[in-house]
Parts: C-alpha cells; structure tokens; sequence
C-alpha cells in the first residue's frame, strides 16, 4: 500500500512540473496497482484515473483524457453517489477540461454540481467552493447568463 501511494504522490508531484514524460508511467501504474487491488470499481481507482486524465489534459492528449474521466466520474457517482466530495473533485476537473475543449454548456453543468456538494459539504466559503463559483461564475457569464451568474451565489442552502 505504501509503493501504491508513493506512486500516486510521484506522479502528481511530476505532474506539475514540466516534466509530463516522466509522470505518465506512475499515473500509470498507480492505476494499475489500484485496479488490480481494489478492483477496477473502486474510488481510489477513479481517483488514478482522474489524475491521469488530468496529466493527459495538461499534454493536450485530449482524447486519452475524455475517456479517462468519464470512467472516473462513473466510478464515483456509482459508489459513493452524486453528492460526495470526491464525486464533485471529479466533476469539477471534468469542468475544466470540458470548457478547455470549448464545451462551455456541458462545463457550466458540471460546475454547478460540483458547487453545489462543496457547498453543502464545505460551506460557502471554503477555498475549494469558492475555486468551483469563481469558475462557474465566468463560464455563465461567456454563456451570457449573466442574471443566472449573479443568482448562483445567493441561492439558500435547502
């Protein structure tokens, strides 16, 4: 378990920097090991392939990321169901690279759940709620939905 997570951490301390070659193969076999420990439904294997879709995204491998990411978001609703915080991680990420693709309506969607999870699970002023609004926020406002921007935030909690 400890190689499992030194080769999650690597890979994501590689990720940042510009040396994506060299992150790939520990994305790669972090999953691998996860899939072949937990089973190829787990979280923690929706978690690798979250981080390899984001690792792919930020190499413009586009098509290897798009995959990668709808089987994590899958993975996540199915277990751990639509308003977990590791559901909203995925969608929130799904977001970005949805609107880096120049799908500004399917982004809009996604951010919107995902705010809406952190929001109840984080409260409206934790860093990570604040991160998904600001996002939403622009994506609604280049949809020209500004009065649905401007409303966002000020709905009441149910």
């Amino acid at each position: 378990m400890i190689l499992l997570l030194l080769s999650g951490e690597n890979g994501r301390k590689k990720c940042r920097d510009p040396k994506y070659a060299e992150a790939e193969p520990f994305h790669q076999r972090a999953l691998r090991i996860r899939e072949h420990q937990a089973g190829p439904e787990d979280p923690l294997v929706a978690a690798s392939l979250n981080g390899l879709a984001l690792l792919y995204q930020a190499q413009g491998k586009y098509t290897e990321a798009e995959p990668l990411f709808k089987r994590a978001l899958h993975i996540q609703e199915q277990q751990l169901g639509p308003e977990h915080p590791e559901t909203a991680e995925v969608q929130h990420d799904f977001a970005g690279f949805q609107l880096a693709q120049g799908k500004s309506l399917e982004a809009a969607v996604l951010y919107q759940h995902a705010l809406m999870t952190r929001e109840h699970v984080f409260g409206p002023d934790h860093p990570m709620t604040t991160d998904t609004y600001e996002r939403l926020h622009a994506v609604l406002v280049a949809l020209d939905r500004v009065e649905e921007a401007a409303r966002e935030r000020s709905q009441p909690e149910p």
